[in-house]
C-alpha cells in the first residue's frame, strides 16, 4: 500500500520498477487505487442488497396474493 498526494496511476510503473529493484522474484498485480477497491467492495453491498429486496418484494407479492385466495375462498364459502 502506498500513500501519495500525486497521480496514483501515474505512479505505479515507477513503484514496480522499484519492487522489481528490491525482490525480482515478487510479484506485482492487481495495482489499484483505494478508490477502486472502496467501488468494487461497495458495488458487491449494493448488488447483495438489490438482490434482497427482489426476494422481499416477491414474498410479499406471494403473501397478498396467498391472503386474497384464502379471503375469496371463506367469502365465497359463506355466500353460499
Amino acid at each position: 500500500m502506498l500513500h501519495t498526494a500525486a497521480d496514483p496511476q501515474g505512479l505505479s510503473s515507477a513503484v514496480r520498477a522499484e519492487i522489481n529493484r528490491l525482490d525480482a522474484n515478487l510479484p506485482v498485480f492487481e495495482v489499484r487505487t483505494m478508490q477502486d477497491i472502496l467501488r468494487i467492495s461497495a458495488e458487491h453491498r449494493q448488488f447483495t442488497a438489490l438482490l434482497i429486496g427482489c426476494f422481499a418484494l416477491l414474498v410479499l407479492v406471494l403473501a397478498a396474493v396467498g391472503l386474497y385466495g384464502v379471503l375469496f375462498y371463506i367469502v365465497a364459502q359463506r355466500n353460499q
